[in-house]
């Protein structure tokens, strides 16, 4: 247990980490913050003062209390004990030494800096917090460690939903939106720091980066709906003890007629011509293919639960063809009734290509150059 002095008027007192009130060596009452995250110090023969302090984390994320301009107690890891953090309704709640005897509550606003590390604004007092993101239930899960014992690390769940992040057609970045929206910091949006990208054996959206040297990652756990336009519908499970409300996460993808390597690949946005650059998503499945007459109809069924087996079917293309001449080379195909061409020049290689479908031009120009792949898929 650990302790701090703190003036009172014309007084010195001794506040503890277990929340008592020392004059010298008398308890005289007990301590917690109340509005404006002042002190309040509740007498035993009645009465209560408040006292204004500044809070804010230093460079090792631990929780420092000033007055007056001057620090008068740093919350650390020490032989007293090892502080926690954690959020209620995304209010900070501090153990100062862990033991669970003590805590008390700070309200502060939130950011994520371009790194991914937590901007906290406690009154007038911005800290940035070194951690990561890291979950396997859809959680904004934020983790930080004490610089002097990286180890125990506290975890700030927060309480809101995910969306995708406004402007970004081409990959997807998704942020977090708190429940009060007047806790995030004007111009520190809670966007994730890398693209999140599909984990094709789970087809659930996931997040993988590395901070500080170790891989961290972000699993988003629920269902998976392919559309018959190729529009990726991703339903977010709901996490309500952590007050995660459930989220559609929409991304409309096109087809990518790529090389062949087992999954079905997809371009986020709207894409015309396959050199076009943009995040391609890879959906876990199983494809089923009927030739005829040069010609070949597609279809692939998936798994469309993070926890279930069910499979659904999206039919993706018929009638496909390819056609070709000295400056061209487009793949023609239908689907849900509509034709559409696509322009794979960029994919021509004269390479062999061993193990991989393709179509051999047997006229023109172009005799002999064979078409790296079709469609993105592979069984």
């Amino acid at each position: 247990m650990g302790s701090f002095d703190l003036k009172v008027g014309a007084k010195t007192l001794k506040l503890d980490t277990d929340g008592h009130v020392y004059e010298g060596e008398n308890l005289i009452g007990g301590w917690a913050t109340g509005t404006g995250n002042k002190i309040l110090i509740s007498y035993t023969d009645a009465g209560t003062d408040t006292v204004e302090v500044g809070w804010s984390f230093n460079t090792k994320n631990q929780l420092e209390i000033s007055q007056a301009g001057q620090v008068i107690a740093t919350l650390k890891a020490s032989q007293e004990g090892i502080p926690t953090f954690s959020l209620d309704n995304n209010v900070l709640c501090v153990d100062p030494d862990g033991d669970m005897m003590f805590s008390f509550k700070l309200s502060c606003q939130y950011g994520l800096d371009g790194q991914g590390n937590l901007v906290v604004l406690i009154n007038d007092q911005r800290s940035v917090i070194d951690g990561y993101i890291s979950d396997t239930q859809s959680r904004f899960n934020f983790q930080f460690v004490d610089g002097d014992m990286k180890l125990y690390p506290s975890s700030l769940i927060f309480s809101g939903g995910w969306k995708r992040q406004d402007g970004e057609d081409k990959k997807v970045i998704l942020s977090f939106a708190l429940a009060d929206p007047g806790l995030q910091i004007d111009g520190k949006a809670l966007v994730l720091p890398s693209e999140v990208q599909v984990d094709p054996k789970k087809n659930h959206l996931a997040m993988v980066y590395f901070k500080n040297g170790k891989q961290r990652s972000l699993q988003f756990a629920g269902t998976l709906e392919v559309g018959r336009d190729l529009t990726l519908r991703f339903r977010i499970a709901d996490v309500k003890e952590a007050g995660l409300r459930s989220t559609q996460i929409e991304i409309a993808t096109t087809f990518l007629f790529d090389k062949v390597e087992g999954t079905l690949k997809l371009a986020v946005g709207k894409i015309t011509n396959a050199a076009e650059r943009s995040q391609v998503l890879e959906i876990g499945g199983k494809v089923s293919a009927k030739f005829k007459s040069g010609r070949v109809d597609w279809d692939f069924s998936y798994r469309k639960s993070t926890s279930g087996t069910g499979e659904s079917v999206v039919k993706l293309a018929t009638v496909l063809a390819f056609e070709g001449d000295k400056t061209k080379f487009m793949v023609k195909y239908t689907r849900d009734g509509k034709s559409y061409a696509l322009d794979v020049t960029a994919q021509y290689s004269t390479a062999k290509l061993d193990g991989i479908v393709g179509v051999k031009v047997e006229s023109g120009g172009d005799a002999g150059k064979v078409v790296s792949a079709f469609i993105g898929i592979s069984w």
